[in-house]
């Protein structure tokens, strides 16, 4: 082989290299339910959990379906009667990251006061982001 077939040989696998990351730069992400972005990708925070760590939704499986509400493209409206303490916090932390991650878009949440959105942002949806 010349030194110019070489040159050349070089150039083709550079050119297919380049190519094979192109086309994963701009593949179509996987569809992913809320849940099973949860499951793979969300990190509990220290400040936010009794219990930080990756996140396991087999610990609350009631929580599924409401998630995966969030991801279904014909449910425009997502409505939750529960009691206190049963995880809707962590559930609505999972919509917002899937959203971000997966179908970014606006977000809004809505809290009673100015003071009460700001601690929500600082100390629930920034250390989600950070440890996620």
């Amino acid at each position: 082989m010349t030194v110019d077939e070489k040159k050349a040989q070089k150039q083709r696998e550079n050119t297919k290299r380049l190519f094979r990351k192109l086309i994963k730069a701009f593949a179509m992400p996987p569809t992913l339910t809320v849940t099973e972005w949860a499951d793979q990708k969300r990190y509990l925070s220290p400040e936010a959990a009794a219990e930080p760590g990756k996140y396991y939704s087999d610990r609350a499986p009631y929580q599924r379906e409401i998630m995966n509400a969030v991801s279904n493209a014909l449910c425009w409206k997502v409505v939750i009667k529960s009691s206190a303490q049963v995880g809707k916090t962590t559930i609505i932390e999972n919509m917002i990251g899937y959203l971000i991650d997966c179908d970014p878009c606006p977000i809004l949440s809505v809290n009673p006061t100015d003071s009460m959105a700001e601690t929500f942002s600082k100390d629930r949806i920034s250390p989600m982001i950070r440890d996620t």
